[in-house]
């Protein structure tokens, strides 16, 4: 399993203190992830044991070694935090599911995933669309679930297990115990479904600590709360199957 990652120092720039995205206290800072050039050469020369003239001697810290540790100690308190918020396990899942993005982006993307469960990527607008009448889609229930009560999401692909239904749709445990049955759904005629689409963002299930991935397409139904889905759609017969 990956261990929390440190940030990279960057080369040709200077260090620069800024305020902590993660936390609005006056006196949070963080370390962005710079150095400049000499810098990152004294710390490559320090830990090769190089004698380079321009090094202080070994009983003095360097500036590099400085900035190094200053890195390092800002990453483990924003690992630390984001930790404190869900948990180590889905903190390194969500690490190895993220390797482009810094402790420091990585923390609050994860943090804000715990708090606000968005249904779509980071930053992504979902399409606003008209499903016509005949037009279906699929939709996972809880074996005890009515077919009548039906859900806000259904996904245009073929469901194919309750993995795909945990770690491509991105269901979270507590939304649904145990997403036994697919049914597909349809708009009646003479009907017209307003609907959200794009691909499923991920989610963070405490519950089962365990991070899902999302990936998957879905569409979310955009009619007004109150209004009864099924004055919109219908089931279509012998659509209904049992999943594992």
């Amino acid at each position: 399993m990956a261990k929390p990652r440190f940030p990279k120092i960057a080369t040709q720039r200077n260090v620069r203190v800024r305020r902590s995205h993660a936390s609005k206290k006056k006196d949070n800072f963080v370390f962005e992830e710079v150095a400049t050039a000499n810098q990152i050469d004294e710390v490559a020369q320090a830990k090769n044991g190089s004698t380079h003239t321009n090094l202080p001697s070994s009983s003095t810290t360097s500036e590099g070694e400085k900035v190094a540790g200053s890195l390092a100690k800002g990453a483990d308190e924003l690992a630390n935090i984001a930790i404190s918020k869900g948990s180590k396990t889905t903190w390194e899942q969500f690490l190895t599911s993220n390797p482009h993005l810094s402790i420091e982006e990585a923390s609050i993307s994860y943090i804000k995933l715990i708090e606000k469960q968005s249904p779509w990527p980071e930053g992504f607008i979902p399409d606003k669309k008209t499903m016509k009448q005949g037009k279906s889609f699929q939709m996972a229930l809880d074996n005890a679930q009515p077919l009548t009560s039906p859900g806000r999401f259904g996904t245009t692909d073929n469901i194919t297990s309750v993995d795909y239904v945990r770690n491509k749709l991105a269901v979270k445990s507590n939304w649904k115990k145990d997403c036994g049955k697919v049914v597909e759904y349809r708009v009646k005629k003479g009907m017209e479904l307003p609907v959200q689409s794009g691909p499923v963002g991920p989610q963070i299930d405490l519950n089962a600590d365990k991070f899902l991935p999302g990936g998957g397409t879905q569409i979310f139904i955009d009619l007004p709360e109150g209004a009864n889905i099924m004055d919109y759609i219908e089931v279509v017969p012998g659509s209904v199957r049992t999943i594992k």
